[in-house]
Order: C-alpha cells, then structure tokens, then sequence
C-alpha cells in the first residue's frame, strides 16, 4: 500500500486521479442510498417509521466511513510527504539526475546563444570601428581624442603631422603636453582644450596657435567636443582641427595690401584714415593739438624722367626710411601717392610742429646715394592743426596741401602753416 501511494506522490498525474477516484466513489454511494431512501418513503407510515430510521442511520454510517476513509487517505499522504526524503536513494536519483539534465541542456544552449549574438556584436563593432578608424585615418582634417582623464587615447596621421607627436608615443600622454595652442597674442599662456570643451562658446570653430614638438608653428582652425556617456558621464573630448595657415597668411597679406604701401611699406591712404579716427577718439578725453604735415618732393619728375622710374622708386624708399628715423614713435607717416607724403604728429603745439617741419627740411639735405649716384632732392611741406584748421582728416589733408603749395611757390624747400582766410583778411 505504501508503495502504490508513494508511486502516486511520485505522479502528480496518478495522485489527482486518485482523489477524484475516492471523491467519486463516495458519491456514487451516497447518491444510491438516496435513492433508495427516497423509493421507501412511502412505507413510513404503515411502519411506523421504523424502516426509515434504520435507512437513516445506514446513511450516516456511510457518510462517517466515507470521512473516516478520507482521514485516513489524507494521513497516509502527509505521512509520506514528510517522510519522502527517507526514500532510498536508488528510487529518488534516477528522476533527480534526469531533472538536472534537462536544466543543464537548457541553460547550454541559452548560453550558446547569448555567446553567439555577443560574438556577432563584436563582430560587428570591429567592423564599424574599422571603417571609423579608416575614415579618420583617411581625413584631411586632424583627429585626436581623450579619456575622461585628458589623457590621449587616438591621432590620425594628420594630427600626427601637424603636432609632431607620432601616435605610439602620444597615447597615454597629457593632451596638454601633445596638444599646444595658444591664442594669436605671443605672450598669452597656452590654453587647455579641456577647459575649452567645458566652455559653452558661442563660436562653435576658434583659431589658435599650434606648437608642435619640433618648434613649428601653424595657424589652425580648431573645434572641441565632450564626449559624455548615456548617464552624462565624461568620457574624455574629440578635438578636430585643420591647418590654417596659408589662409591666415592670405588675409594678412591682403589686409596689408589693403592697408600700406606696396613699394615703401608706409601706411596707405585707408591706414591713415584709421589712425586719425583713433586720435580724435582719444583726443576727446584730453583735448590736445594734432598736426597734420603734407610732404611733396621737389622736381620729382626730374628724377624720373632722367634716370629712369626704377631709380625714382629706389628714392621714394630712401625717402621714407630718413623720414621715419626723423620722427618718433609716437607719430605716424604715410605715403598717399606718387611723392606725396603725410606726417602725424599728436600732442604737438604749433611751434613744435614748425620745429619737426624744419628739422625735416635739414636732414633731407644731405644727398641720396643710389647706385653709384648720389641724388639731392628736397621736400616742400604744408601744416594744418587739429582742431584750429578743421575736424575732419579730409579738411585738414585740402588744408595742409594748400600750404605746402604755398611753400613752393616761395621758393620750394620749405614749410607752411595753413592760415585760415578770416585771419588773413584781417
């Protein structure tokens, strides 16, 4: 019996056939007794009620073995569910082993999968780092990267051309002893690009100063980025640059063009214009004198016309190398045209402006020697004062050039301060 009930735990299957089997059964009787009962109602009375009570008191007997059966089925199954463990070992291992075994195979070929699709995702990483690191290798721009440390992790080789640093000897490295920029003015410090890449700057592209490892120096356009995990975590920057210079070299040749004198290198007309705008600016502050010299060379054309245009150039060169040793630093000579010159002179008084015009006049007298021949040329020049002759530099430029006229016609090699025509007439 205890076999049959221990083979029916070991089946849940037989173990619930079995209930419903005994539930069955007992119903099945209860049913027919009921029947019957039901049949022998109407002999009740012609017996008194005798009958009825001895049918009663069976049913009730039955329904008393019935729950005693189920008591008994119930005790020997708990009896057994807390004795299982004392089964023998050669009945309980064999369906153990073949649980275990099936766990195994599933968890094997879970495994399996998740081994497979890891694979096929470094696979696939490999081939996109790949293509990365080739399309950056292959870049016209210069690449170079970080960790979270600043310290460099990858250079192309444009960016190990343009720093000087080969890749093998960068990695590892501080960015700011491989990458070294500084802004345009020489004696600013160097500028941490992580610092930059925390700046939320408006211009997304800066120039900078790149110091590579060897001494050289290039102008380069430089953009900066964090780079920051999914939780916003700092992984390090990417720093993308380009070699700038020939085009900064381009702007500042043209900006040059635009602003001195091709032959002399004076400052031109434009640069004139500049410099007096910026003394009137400061000249409202202090509220002192400007003097405004126009110089013209006497019998210029001679020059030309006898020894040749290249001659005439060679002395207009002479011409305003003396003229800058005359004056100070502080003061400003440029070439307008042909041999007409223009001399600034700030903070000045009249008198001191006649002095300056006459100290001129004296060192232009001593010859030129140009090749082989020594020339004499002398200077005619006209003076206008800020703000006694006008305001504007066209003004005082019609003023100081009607006087240096007026100093030719008394004999040229000579100066002339411009009066204005209400003191003339007066």
């Amino acid at each position: 019996m205890r076999n049959y009930v221990s083979n029916i735990f070991n089946e849940p299957r037989r173990l619930i056939a079995s209930i419903i089997t005994v539930l069955l059964a007992c119903g099945l009787l209860l049913l027919l007794v009921m029947y019957d009962l039901n049949s022998e109602l109407s002999g009740f009375v012609a017996t008194g009620g005798t009958y009825l009570q001895k049918k009663i008191w069976i049913l009730e007997s039955l329904i008393l073995f019935t729950l005693v059966c189920m008591i008994i089925f119930l005790f020997v199954l708990s009896y057994l569910l807390s004795h299982r463990s004392k089964q023998p070992i050669h009945q309980s291992v064999p369906k153990i082993i073949q649980h275990k075994e099936t766990s195994i195979h599933q968890v094997a070929t879970t495994i399996s999968l998740i081994l497979e699709e890891q694979k096929r995702i470094e696979e696939e990483l490999r081939s996109k780092e790949e293509w990365l690191r080739t399309t950056l290798n292959s870049m016209p721009h210069a690449v170079l990267t970080t960790d979270g440390t600043g310290r460099v992790t990858y250079m192309n080789p444009m960016a190990e051309d343009m720093t000087g640093w080969r890749k093998d000897e960068a990695e590892g490295k501080p960015v700011t002893e491989v990458y070294l920029i500084r802004p345009e003015e020489s004696n600013v410090e160097l500028i941490n690009p992580l610092q930059l890449a925390k700046e939320k700057a408006k211009e997304k592209i800066r120039q900078y100063i790149l110091q590579s490892k060897l001494g050289r120096e290039l102008w380069i356009l430089c953009s900066i980025a964090p780079l920051r995990s999914g939780r916003g975590e700092s992984l390090g920057v990417v720093i993308a640059f380009q070699d700038h210079t020939d085009q900064k070299q381009n702007e500042k040749q043209m900006s040059y063009e635009a602003n001195f004198d091709e032959l002399t290198g004076l400052p031109n007309r434009r640069h004139l214009q500049k410099k007096f705008q910026g003394l009137i600016s400061a000249n409202l502050y202090n509220n002192r004198n400007i003097a405004i010299m126009f110089l013209d060379l006497d019998r210029f054309k001679s020059v030309n016309d006898s020894f040749g245009h290249e001659m005439g150039d060679s002395l207009l060169k002479s011409v305003a190398i003396r003229l800058q040793n005359i004056i100070s630093k502080e003061d400003f000579i440029s070439r307008l045209a042909g041999d007409e010159f223009v001399i600034i002179l700030h903070d000045i008084t009249k008198p001191q402006a006649v002095g300056v015009a006459q100290r001129i006049l004296d060192t232009m007298k001593e010859p030129f020697s140009l090749r082989g021949k020594n020339l004499m040329i002398t200077p005619s020049i006209g003076i206008s004062l800020y703000p006694e002759h006008g305001t504007q530099l066209d003004e005082l430029l019609d003023r100081a050039d009607h006087a240096m006229y007026i100093a030719k016609r008394n004999g040229k090699n000579n100066y002339h301060v411009y009066e204005n025509p209400e003191k003339i007439s007066s």
